[in-house]
């Protein structure tokens, strides 16, 4: 039987920013999910790269997905200046 993995993150970019004004990466979690009733929700796992013990933390339910495995094998300098471009719109933080 397949384990079940889901993500999160407990941090969105840009929530966050820097002394100097940058903005804080986001921080994406891995585990079991307990959904809640609000915005938020809570893993049962780990963090990137820590697999050495089991901890609890809190996401925000609207970035929780279930993780397959699967890794999409696009390499950014593969894109076209023009996609290059859409994906930075759609992924900066929203002000």
């Amino acid at each position: 039987m397949r384990e079940l993995l889901f993500r999160g993150q407990t941090r969105r970019l840009g929530e966050k920013i820097w002394l100097n004004g940058e903005k804080v990466p986001s921080n994406w979690v891995y585990g079991g999910i307990c959904h809640g009733k609000g915005d938020f929700s809570v893993i049962y796992g780990y963090q990137d790269g820590e697999q050495s013990s089991i901890n609890k933390f809190v996401v925000h339910s609207d970035t929780v997905g279930q993780f397959t495995g699967l890794t999409d094998r696009t390499e950014w300098d593969e894109l076209t200046a023009e996609e290059q471009k859409f994906w930075l719109r759609k992924h900066e933080a929203e002000e």
